[in-house]
């Protein structure tokens, strides 16, 4: 079942970045923002986290890196209001150098955190807050003149888990 999960996992990635490809192929220019668990090698304070697997330490992220010339970036997610302090990482090609690096500084480390696994999955209120306004801020300004040629395209995804998609693809 974890097995499972895994490979379901790697294949949202691998599913964003095709469809980041075809748009560019077909000679737009996309906005895009994958987030995942950060490299737990970087950021996990957990014995043995050296040998987690990560998508972040692999050759084809740092090609796609290369290749595309997005950011990445990692932050907790607690400094966007998150419960937890939630490790994350994204690859994007929004202006978000804001948040690299924005570290946990609570006192308290989320030690009394009382929540599930679903509301560990979410997104921290910041973090859609400064989804909206990128997404906002590549959008024609109201009442001008476009076509469907000049809208955004958007391609966003949180992982895991699968179920938790934000796909949206102009024209």
């Amino acid at each position: 079942d974890s097995k499972q999960k895994v490979d379901d996992d790697s294949l949202l990635l691998l599913r964003m970045m095709a469809l980041f490809w075809v748009v560019k192929l077909a000679g737009h220019s996309p906005h895009f923002f994958m987030e995942h668990p950060g490299d737990p090698a970087r950021g996990s304070p957990m014995p043995h986290s050296d040998v987690c697997a990560s998508f972040w330490c692999t050759s084809q992220c740092r090609e796609w890196i290369a290749w595309t010339a997005m950011k990445l970036i990692s932050f907790h997610q607690c400094m966007l209001g998150h419960e937890v302090e939630k490790y994350t990482s994204a690859i994007t090609t929004f202006n978000l150098q804001g948040i690299d690096k924005l570290w946990c500084n609570h006192p308290h480390r989320h030690v009394n955190f009382k929540g599930d696994s679903s509301s560990l999955a979410r997104w921290a209120p910041g973090s859609n807050a400064l989804l909206i306004d990128c997404i906002h801020s590549a959008a024609p300004l109201p009442g001008a003149a476009a076509s469907s040629a000049d809208l955004p395209l958007v391609l966003a995804v949180e992982a895991p888990p699968i179920g938790h998609e934000i796909v949206s693809v102009g024209s």
